[in-house]
């Protein structure tokens, strides 16, 4: 198993994983890839599973394709569910983002949710938008739209990587809808301000760690949602948990040595 008890944050681009790792995934992963029309899609979906597939063979010592992973669907049994481990891996927690040009991947010893929002410019926050009431909290969209309008970009992402995260963490994603949880103004330090009692963890506490640029790049903002026991989910004075436990992974040289192995020569 990997050493040290944070937090792996593997970082790597759409097209880092070459076609040649589709021999990592397994059946039903192949056929969701070969489902996507779009290039740039399947590109961040195999990227995607094949980083989480390497790492995962890292912590539980076992080669990628072995990995037990499975995507069914909880509603409807569809295989376009996260992806999770067999209950006898419930120790370990795993999550996959993915935004403009940036795949993230997070495993450590709690469940969590990782989350990364890109700074698009020319998102329409204005308030007759749709953006606003579909993906904010009145409160949230009020204190978004308070801000200076060159301001609001940047601020939305913040606020937007924060509640995905949460409701990745707590293993619902947006199956439901995200004014249910109501997060800190971008500005604040990362905190969960309200959330419907439905979507409570029974025995942890959800905690939300800003990412620093070391992790996003500046072009975007990241936030990984952990939950864990009371007892030690303490955070610092400031709300903000020590980025010391949230480890910079490169996960395109781990791609790209794989990749070594199995190209022919």
């Amino acid at each position: 198993m990997s050493t040290g008890p944070g937090f792996e944050l593997w970082w790597a681009a759409p097209g880092d994983a070459d076609p040649a790792l589709r021999e990592l995934l397994a059946p039903d992963e192949l056929a969701r890839l070969d489902r996507y029309r779009v290039p740039a899609a399947a590109d961040r979906y195999l990227t995607g599973r094949a980083l989480l597939r390497l790492v995962l063979g890292r912590w539980l010592d076992l080669p990628a394709r072995l990995v037990p992973l499975t995507s069914g669907c909880p509603d409807c049994g569809g295989p376009h569910g996260r992806p999770r481990l067999p209950e006898r891996y419930a120790w370990l927690g795993l999550s996959v983002s993915h935004s403009g040009g940036r795949v993230g991947v997070a495993v450590g010893p709690a469940p969590l949710g990782l989350d990364i929002a890109e700074i698009d410019q020319d998102i329409d926050l204005s308030p007759d938008g749709g953006v606003l009431t579909s993906a904010l909290a009145p409160a949230e969209a009020a204190a978004l739209l308070a801000l200076a309008p060159e301001a609001r970009a940047a601020a939305f992402a913040v606020v937007w990587a924060r509640k995905e995260a949460a409701l990745k963490a707590l293993g619902v994603g947006l199956a439901q809808p995200p004014a249910r949880l109501v997060v800190s103004l971008a500005h604040e330090p990362p905190a969960i301000r309200e959330m419907d009692p439905a979507l409570r963890p029974p025995d942890g506490r959800l905690t939300l760690h800003d990412l620093a640029e070391r992790h996003t790049g500046e072009r975007y903002r990241g936030c990984l949602a952990t939950i864990s026991q009371h007892s030690e989910s303490k955070q610092n004075e400031k709300g903000r948990e020590s980025q010391s436990r949230l480890m910079a992974r490169d996960g395109t040289t781990l791609l790209l040595k794989h990749f070594a192995t199995v190209s022919p020569h």
